[in-house]
């Protein structure tokens, strides 16, 4: 009895280790079917992936192409996959030089990430010039009426007094927005200030610019000087009414016949006075 018992024991255990050798060569044979199909997966995750890597970036903002500024940061997206853009932070970085409205970008082939932007029209470059205190204009010294013989024109006194100083440069923009400038274009506007324009301002220099021919600006704190040549200086207050400004823009060929040896126009009421 004893012998047979080990006999069917025997048995039994072959039994177990052929089912084991069974499923094994079974989980082998799936793995060999399965290596042609990791093989192929592998290769178009490979090739997938450098299909999706940015070697080229087209760049618009309102339809045209993109500023310097703008596309040097999108140019630290080249080699990089589209799936890493973190929009948010895209989104941040350009409207720290640019205020857009919106941002949309896609992936096209080969290799070219499409970037669209919409934003402000218009910006203006503009050299800042902080100081701890602004010029003393003639004009200031002799502000009566009586005394206004003995005014200088105050833009030469304001280009005289920035000569030296130091300045940066920015973008100003039509919705009152200053951002940094890599450009570091004076241009034709000077602010020299000792705190930020209003949007006031940027509504002036808007129109300053629509009826003058590329005139010289200056800023100080409160008041905008004009200086366009052939043209007396002109001088605007910030707080004026816009619509006054406008009209006294658009009446300045009546109003320099007016006088002939007028050396200031101050635009900041109604009716402008000659100096």
């Amino acid at each position: 009895m004893l012998q047979k018992r080990s006999s069917v024991s025997s048995t039994n255990i072959s039994k177990r280790s052929f089912r084991r050798v069974k499923a094994a060569l079974h989980q082998a044979r799936s793995f060999v079917k399965l290596i042609p199909f990791l093989a192929v997966l592998i290769i178009f995750l490979f090739f997938g992936a450098k299909a999706l890597t940015i070697q080229k970036i087209n760049c618009r903002v309102n339809g045209r192409v993109c500023p310097r500024e703008v596309e040097g940061i999108l140019w630290h997206l080249s080699d990089d996959s589209y799936f890493k853009i973190n929009r948010r932070e895209l989104h941040w970085a350009i409207k720290q030089i640019f205020p857009l409205d919106e941002l949309k970008y896609n992936f096209s082939y080969p290799n070219t990430l499409e970037v669209s932007i919409t934003g402000v029209q218009e910006a203006y470059p503009i050299a800042s010039y902080q100081v701890p205190q602004l010029p003393n204009l003639s004009l200031d010294m002799y502000g009566s009426s009586s005394e206004s013989a003995q005014w200088s024109r105050p833009v030469p006194e304001i280009e005289s007094f920035a000569t030296d100083l130091e300045w940066i440069s920015q973008k100003l923009w039509e919705n009152g927005s200053l951002t940094t400038d890599v450009s570091s274009e004076s241009g034709l506007i000077k602010h020299i200030f000792t705190s930020i324009p209003s949007e006031n301002h940027i509504k002036i220099i808007a129109l300053s610019y629509r009826y003058l021919e590329n005139p010289k600006i200056y800023i100080l704190d409160d008041r905008i000087f004009l200086s366009q040549e052939n043209l007396p200086d002109i001088i605007i207050y910030v707080d004026s009414p816009l619509t006054n400004v406008e009209s006294s823009l658009q009446s300045l060929d009546y109003l320099v016949t007016i006088k002939k040896d007028v050396r200031v126009l101050n635009l900041s009421f109604k009716h402008p006075i000659l100096k």
